[in-house]
């Protein structure tokens, strides 16, 4: 069973110095950024501000080893669907074709957003889904060509020294 975010170290500590973030946030994980600007100005006393911003880098560490590992495990899974004999052939190149619809709308929609005139009432609808196609594109690349396993072996090492510092 997964942990709810106010049983974290974070969210013990917000708990105690402004508990109304912790009733807004629930059982959300927010991302650091967010965590910060939640808040108050200061509501830290500077021993509490050393104590809060070592528990955000843990939190932060963690979120990033968990993000990789599933990021790992999906490549994992790919590389199984492929390898296996008794997978179809729709269930080995769908990803890609799924993939190649992602990156394809990308860079259409931004040569329309280049090349072509938006009326007003319709450009914010515009950069928000350019905006997002953006950000799937970018992770069908980070999936195929990014993190390596240097990488990721380089992120649990700065995950174990910072757990032995704290």
């Amino acid at each position: 069973m997964k942990r709810k975010f106010k049983d974290t170290k974070v969210g013990q500590f917000i708990g105690k110095v402004a508990p109304d973030v912790i009733d807004t946030v629930g059982d959300f994980f927010p991302p650091v950024k967010l965590l910060k600007a939640l808040l108050p100005e200061g509501i830290l006393t500077p021993d509490q501000a050393v104590e809060f911003n070592a528990a955000l880098q843990e939190y932060e560490l963690k979120e990033l080893h968990e993000y990789l590992k599933d990021m790992q495990d999906a490549r994992q899974m790919n590389v199984k669907i492929q390898q296996a004999d008794q997978a179809s052939k729709i269930s080995k190149i769908a990803a890609y074709i799924i993939d190649f619809v992602i990156v394809g709308a990308t860079i259409l929609v931004g040569m329309m957003l280049f090349f072509k005139s938006i009326p007003q009432e319709n450009r914010d609808i515009a950069y928000v889904v350019f905006g997002a196609l953006l950000t799937l594109c970018g992770t069908v690349v980070n999936f195929h060509r990014g993190t390596s396993q240097g990488s990721s072996k380089k992120t649990d090492m700065m995950f174990n020294s910072n757990n032995s510092k704290l």
